[in-house]
């Protein structure tokens, strides 16, 4: 489900951000190989800051590390070798 995710969103990346930051860096008088060097780095930052996101978010909001079953379990063992 995730990979049907990405595919769009590197479609609507190539369309906007690619001849942007290959223009820009030719007006500002650099030469098209920098010019590229500069628009791959820009679109590797983008892939990285996405797939960051998506590991922290997956992080956070993934499967608990503790079930609560386990974690019922170990309350109740606890209270009943408090108590004897």
């Amino acid at each position: 489900m995730s990979f049907q995710r990405f595919v769009p969103s590197c479609e609507k990346t190539g369309p906007v951000t690619v001849p942007g930051t290959f223009t820009g860096a030719v007006f500002a008088v650099a030469s098209p190989l920098q010019a590229g060097l500069f628009q791959l780095i820009a679109l590797a930052g983008i892939l990285l800051s996405g797939a960051i996101c998506a590991v922290v978010v997956t992080g956070v909001l993934g499967a608990p590390t503790i079930s609560p079953a386990l974690e019922a379990a170990d309350t109740w063992g606890r209270s009943s070798s408090s108590g004897s």
